[in-house]
């Protein structure tokens, strides 16, 4: 459809773009949008890098956004997500829904919508975790906001001391990015599903499928080392025979999440 109709700009979720641009590298296929705005779910620079090799004229560009605020944040050319101030407020806060200051992770946000004239939100709570930042080099006046992923998807693990140890899914994202990276043309997708108490299970979509079982390794080697870091080790890493999967109604394929 996308080689037909030849769209300026193409608007999705980050995973699903990204299972466009690899099944245009398989068919050695490019295209000439101009630009690619990933929203829903976050990304990585290895995600990025498959994205361009697919849309190499394409600027590639982050929303934060949600059903409730639209789009709430657009990325600038220093990668800093700038609050769409006109259409929403954003406040980061506590569990007890105080404000935060600057550069302080919150453990809920509120969002009031300036546009929603039929259903006005105000102070809805959104399951985020965002720290808020003021000034970028790039002299857009508007705050800019970090998002740390739904607070539900913070994964927490058993440490050694028998204390929970938190573990952010953007952290484990990079963990499956340092994999991917040495592995590059290999990987398709992949999915992290923690299993409590301290199982994660590793779902695996390889261009070449004998090669799986390396990449497992590689994978499960990257993730070890940086749990240990956190004084977690006692985590039963495996091999999934299951591909990644979409876990949502709206199409959404978490990368990372949680088995409940």
């Amino acid at each position: 459809i996308i080689k037909e109709k030849k769209p300026k700009t193409l608007f999705g979720y980050s995973s699903n773009i990204v299972l466009i641009a690899n099944a245009a590298w398989e068919n050695n296929i490019t295209f000439n949008t101009k630009r690619v705005y990933l929203s829903g779910e976050p990304y990585t620079e290895a995600d990025c890098e498959r994205i361009k090799r697919a849309f190499p004229k394409a600027r590639i560009l982050g929303i934060y956004g949600c059903t409730e605020g639209g789009a709430m944040a657009y990325e600038c050319k220093y990668g800093h997500m700038h609050i769409n101030s006109d259409l929403v407020l954003l406040e980061a806060v506590d569990k007890d829904y105080n404000p935060l200051p600057y550069d302080t992770p919150s453990e809920q946000t509120l969002i009031t919508n300036y546009s929603n004239k039929v259903q006005p939100l105000v102070r809805f709570v959104l399951g985020d975790s965002i720290t808020l930042h003021h000034g970028c080099k790039c002299g857009l006046k508007d705050d800019w906001v970090e998002v740390q992923g739904r607070a539900n998807d913070i994964l927490p693990f058993e440490g050694d001391d028998g204390k929970t140890v938190y573990c952010s899914a953007i952290s484990m994202l990079l963990c499956m990015e340092d994999a991917s990276m040495h592995g590059f043309e290999n990987f398709r997708e992949y999915q992290v599903v923690l299993h409590e108490p301290n199982s994660l299970e590793i779902r695996l979509d390889c261009y070449k499928p004998e090669e799986k079982e390396k990449l497992f390794e590689n994978v499960k080697k990257i993730i070890s080392d940086y749990l240990a870091t956190l004084s977690v080790s006692n985590v039963n890493i495996y091999l999934s025979d299951k591909l990644p999967q979409a876990t949502t109604a709206s199409g959404k394929r978490k990368r990372i999440y949680i088995e409940k």
